[in-house]
C-alpha cells in the first residue's frame, strides 16, 4: 500500500458544515481506500495484491463506515480535556491579566492552541454523528454491503455458462 501512497502519518476529514453535505467527500481517499483495504477479505486482498491493485472505492461500506466511527471515537478519546472544558478555558485566558509584554505571545499561542483544538474536536464529533446516522439510516447491520464495496464484489457469485 505504501508504493500507492496509501499509508501516511494523518488524513484529512472536513468539517461538515451543512447537514446533508456529502460525508464521503470530506475525507481523504486515501483514508477510504486504507479502511477498505483493510476489510477486503483475505483473497480478494491476495488477488488484487498480486495484480498490484488496491480496491476501488467510491463509497464506505456499512463495515468500513462502523470502522471509521471506531476509529474517530478512539481519537476523540485521546485529548485529556473536553471540548467544553477548552471553551471555559477560552473564557478564563480572556479574563487573565499578565503584563503585556508576556500577554501578546504567551496568551495568543495558548489560545490559538485551545481554538485548534476546539475546531479538531468538532469535527470529530461532526463527523461521528454524521456516521453513527448513517449506520442508523442502514438499519445498523454491518453485514448489509454497499453493492460498490469490494467485499460485496468479492462475494459475488458467477455464473458460469
Amino acid at each position: 500500500m505504501e508504493e500507492h501512497g496509501i499509508v501516511d502519518s494523518g488524513y484529512d476529514i472536513s468539517y461538515q458544515s451543512r447537514p446533508g453535505q456529502d460525508l464521503v467527500g470530506n475525507i481523504s481517499p486515501e483514508l477510504l481506500v486504507l479502511i477498505e483495504t483493510f476489510l477486503v477479505p483475505t483473497a480478494e486482498f491476495d488477488r488484487l495484491k498480486a495484480k498490484g491493485k488496491l480496491p476501488k472505492v467510491d463509497n464506505l461500506s456499512p463495515q468500513g463506515t462502523k470502522a471509521l466511527l471506531s476509529i474517530l471515537r478512539t481519537r476523540t478519546t485521546q485529548y485529556s480535556t473536553s471540548r467544553k472544558e477548552d471553551v471555559d478555558m477560552l473564557f478564563q485566558l480572556a479574563s487573565v491579566t499578565i503584563p503585556i509584554e508576556i500577554a501578546s505571545q504567551k496568551l495568543k499561542r495558548m489560545k490559538m492552541a485551545i481554538e485548534v483544538r476546539i475546531g479538531e474536536k468538532l469535527m470529530l464529533e461532526e463527523t461521528a454523528k454524521a456516521l453513527k446516522e448513517t449506520i442508523e439510516r442502514a438499519g445498523g447491520d454491518p453485514l448489509k454491503r454497499n453493492e460498490r464495496s469490494p467485499q460485496a464484489s468479492a462475494n459475488k457469485k458467477r455464473r458460469i455458462a
